[in-house]
């Protein structure tokens, strides 16, 4: 591309709270964390910031309670060059996540959902969704904001990704309408209507029957994609685990930023593996996103070992 792409982004804005935690909770156990650390965040806040960084010119819509919380996360995307499209819901509280980080570097999430944005919200973000080339979503917002997005992003034939995380059944007639899925093992599991006790050659069988280009992202096994009659695992980079938080957004950001350059699916997520293994070699989410400079360092040491 001899031009930066626009990317539209709509998602969850908030306030994330880290615990580092030697282990997680027993029933009943009360833990002492090592450190607290606070950054704004949300899967679709993380997924604009991750492809800003990567040199795209990124539209983001989001919805925060009037409140520090609110503002603060409005500022860090000005900050970032984001074109923020921030609806401020009175009466209503910004999202927060608790994140907790064991010794190994694998977390668990509680999210307050907070401020949620509406159809009618859309309506805000009307220009830069025209304009865009791709746009990416996730399920943090109501079907009724993913419906009004996905029909303006498919009469402008835009790449469509949905990352349908937090896992809830979608729509048929959203679903028509999106070009990529990019589950995790879990949420593939669920979308093809199996548990983790099933065999993954069943769970592949299930998933071809959606007739959708997709890519399942499998944490240190690396990924698995599936476009039109090609398939495939691509192995994900070897490298010491500090924390995974984020690490599936960098991954979306990075495919989308892939496939505008023009690359398959399977380069992509090559790519995309290389971005999310940078991520967990940080801790915490927004400073362990890299820009495309390091990614192509990083590519360059992993060919060299």
């Amino acid at each position: 591309m001899k031009a930066q792409a626009l990317v539209s982004v709509i998602g969850l804005s908030g306030q994330s709270l880290f615990f580092q935690v030697d282990h997680f909770h027993q029933a009943g156990e009360t833990l002492i964390s090592e450190c607290l650390f606070v950054e704004p965040g949300g899967k679709g806040f993380n997924q604009a910031v991750a492809l800003s960084l990567l040199g795209l010119k990124v539209a983001f819509l989001s919805a925060v309670g009037n409140d520090e919380y609110g503002h603060q996360c409005e500022q860090y995307l000005v900050k970032r060059g984001i074109k923020a499209h921030i609806v401020y819901k009175q009466n209503q509280q910004t999202a927060i996540a608790s994140i907790l980080r064991n010794r190994d570097g694998d977390n668990q999430v509680t999210v307050f959902p907070g401020a949620s944005l509406s159809k009618d919200d859309v309506d805000h973000f009307t220009s830069s969704l025209a304009s865009s080339k791709a746009l990416l979503l996730q399920l943090e917002v109501a079907d009724e904001v993913l419906r009004v997005a996905v029909n303006m992003a498919s009469k402008k034939h835009q790449l469509i990704v949905l990352n349908p995380a937090p896992y809830r059944v979608i729509p048929e007639d959203i679903l028509h309408k999106v070009d990529i899925l990019t589950p995790n093992e879990s949420e593939a599991r669920q979308m093809a209507g199996l548990d983790f006790s099933s065999d993954w050659g069943l769970v592949v069988k299930k998933l071809k029957q959606l007739k959708k280009r997709i890519v399942v992202t499998l944490g240190a096994k690396g990924a698995y994609y599936l476009d039109n009659h090609e398939e495939g695992f691509i192995p994900a980079f070897k490298v010491a685990c500090v924390d995974s938080t984020g690490a599936g957004d960098a991954f979306n950001a990075a495919l989308v930023r892939e496939l505008l350059h023009k690359k398959t699916l399977k380069e992509a997520v090559r790519w995309a593996n290389a971005v999310a293994a940078f991520s967990v070699t940080k801790p915490h989410v927004l400073n362990s996103y890299p820009t495309s400079a390091e990614v192509e360092q990083f590519l360059k040491e992993q060919n060299d070992e």
